[in-house]
Formats: structure tokens, C-alpha cells, sequence
């Protein structure tokens, strides 16, 4: 059936069956997308700021499937529509964080809101000194202009450093938009009020280390690809709201190293080749003990935005 999509002002619902089936509503549905004050607004907002409600009569409703809706935005505001994003502001952290934004004609960007919260359409453009002779300059300003990563200052990114554990969880949940969580962290290493504990926390709510990682968890440790392949597919999973086995069928063996693959990671591997997420060496090796650098890592995170089209 062909979806239903309503109209308000600069915004479109677009509601197929599975949103619908989703909500669980009544013929009482009411939708709230009312313009926000400008309390939170930015230099780099370029449309309206929009909050986001669901209501089935008086009652207000939490929905467990994505809800596509399409904003627009000035075109005469805008330097160059490759930096526009939907953001969604975060009250804890106190500031504007990725929600996707696919571009659609000029003037609409397309995403999927999975919580209540205020929206906007930024244009955002971030680079640093150090990469730009770089074979990662285009994923690392792709993802830095998103806010998805940080330099380690204001104008280096040290794209050759390893990446650790708790740094790779980190970019996973900006990607994902994951709302805070307050379940039992679980692992011995993760120090309470750490930078990192809040990512894990959102992490581990929704399920992203339910097959990574041993109780021994070190958050400052350099990343394995193996782990990375895992994080990956668990992200890929709870995003796309699909499971394993809708791939493992096809899920081939690759590396030509796949018996230095620890046996839980191996389906996890051989599915991020398939999907063009983590690719092997020159020699078909996948290198799963290695580390990886955050040059690798935001060309990763860059195909995986992707894929889920969130670019």
C-alpha cells in the first residue's frame, strides 16, 4: 500500500504500514511537530527548530519503529547543501547531535526520528591541518562536519593514532543517535563518571556489546578489527531493524588469514566484507588482531552512514 504522508508547514510524515502497525494508535493519532523557540539556536541552523510529539488522544505515545519525515530548509542560507544534516538536541549534553539527513531536492532532507526531541537542519563544514594530504581527508570531514568525531584539538585530527575501545563505542553511538541509558554498565574496567560511561551506557542499552567483548573490557585499549567487525554488525542490525540471519546465508569465507579470526567473530567478518564495511589487505588478510587508526576508522564509520542511508 502506498504510504500516507501528511503535510505541516515545511514538514512531511511519511507513514507506511509498519510505522503505522508501530504505533499502535487509535483514530485519535495526533501529531505534534510545532516550531520551537530559538532558545537553542546556532549560527549553523539553517532551518526552523521543530518539536516533536505523538499523542493518541490525550495520551502521549512512544514508538518503537522510526517515523520518516522530510524538513526543508532555506535554500538562500546555505553555502553548500553536502554539509546539511538533521540534528536533534540533546537536554543532557546540552547540544545539537547527529540524526542522519539524506538530500532530496532542493530545499528537503529526509530522516528517520526514532525519539521525541527538537530537530533542526544544520550546515556544518570541519577540517584540520594534518590531513590534508591525507588518504582519509573526504570520511574524516565527511564525519567531522557531521560531529560525529573530534580532532584532538582544534585543528589536528592525528588521523595515523590508534583508536581504543571506548573511542570506536563512541562514534557508533553518535552515528545511531541512541538516547541515554541508565542499565548496569557490567564491566569491572568501565570507571563510573569516565568521559566514556555515558556512551557505553547507550551502547550497551541497545545491545551494541552483546557479542564484542569479555568481562576484561578495556575502554582505553586499541580496538581489534575483529571487535570493530562486530560493533559494525551490531549497529547494522539494530539500525536496519534486521538480524543475522537475514545475512548469514550469504556470508562468505574471505580471508585468506580467517583461521587467526577468533570462531565468535567470524560471521561478524565475513558479513562486514559483504557488505563492504571492512575490506582485507592487498593479500586478502583481514589482520583481525590489528589495531586500527582513526583514519580507518572514519572511513568505516563513512561507508556505514551509507549504508544505513544516513549520507
Amino acid at each position: 500500500d502506498k504510504p500516507l504522508e501528511i503535510s505541516i508547514d515545511d514538514v512531511t510524515f511519511v507513514l507506511d504500514q509498519e510505522v503505522m502497525n508501530g504505533l499502535r494508535v487509535s483514530e485519535q493519532l495526533n501529531i505534534s511537530f510545532e516550531t520551537a523557540s530559538d532558545e537553542h539556536k546556532d549560527q549553523k541552523v539553517v532551518s526552523k527548530i521543530y518539536e516533536l510529539n505523538l499523542y493518541d488522544g490525550e495520551s502521549k505515545l512512544s514508538f518503537d519503529v522510526p517515523i520518516p519525515i522530510v524538513l526543508t530548509y532555506d535554500t538562500g542560507s546555505v553555502n553548500n547543501r553536502n554539509n546539511l544534516a538533521v540534528y536533534f538536541y540533546d537536554e543532557n549534553q546540552k547540544s545539537w547531535v547527529y540524526a542522519g539527513g539524506k538530500i532530496l531536492s532542493s530545499g528537503k532532507i529526509s530522516f528517520e526520528a526514532r525519539h521525541f526531541s527538537e530537530y533542526t537542519i544544520r550546515e556544518n563544514s570541519k577540517t584540520f591541518d594534518d590531513i590534508q594530504n591525507h588518504w582519509g581527508k573526504s570520511a574524516i570531514e565527511t564525519i567531522a562536519s557531521r560531529e560525529i568525531t573530534k580532532g584532538i584539538n582544534e585543528n589536528e585530527f592525528a588521523p595515523d593514532k590508534s583508536l581504543t575501545n571506548a573511542e570506536f563505542v563512541v562514534l557508533l553511538v553518535k552515528v545511531l543517535g541512541l538516547s541515554d541509558s541508565n542499565v548496569n554498565v557490567g564491566y569491572p574496567n568501565i570507571i563510573e563518571d569516565s568521559w566514556y560511561e555515558p556512551f557505553f551506557k547507550k551502547a550497551i542499552g541497545a545491545d551494541l556489546l552483546s557479542g564484542s567483548y569479555g568481562i576484561t573490557l578495556d575502554p582505553n585499549a586499541p580496538i581489534k578489527r575483529e571487535e570493530m567487525a562486530s560493533l559494525l554488525m551490531d549497529a547494522y542490525f539494530y539500525y536496519s531493524n534486521t538480524s543475522k540471519g537475514d545475512l548469514l546465508v550469504s556470508a562468505v569465507e574471505f580471508a585468506d588469514d580467517e583461521d587467526a579470526v577468533s570462531q565468535h567473530f567470524r560471521t561478524d567478518v565475513r558479513m562486514t566484507y559483504q557488505l563492504g564495511l571492512i575490506v582485507g589487505d592487498n593479500m586478502n588478510n583481514f589482520n583481525p588482531q590489528n589495531g586500527a587508526t582513526r583514519a580507518e576508522a572514519a572511513v568505516v564509520i563513512k561507508k556505514l552512514l551509507i549504508l544505513l542511508d544516513l549520507l
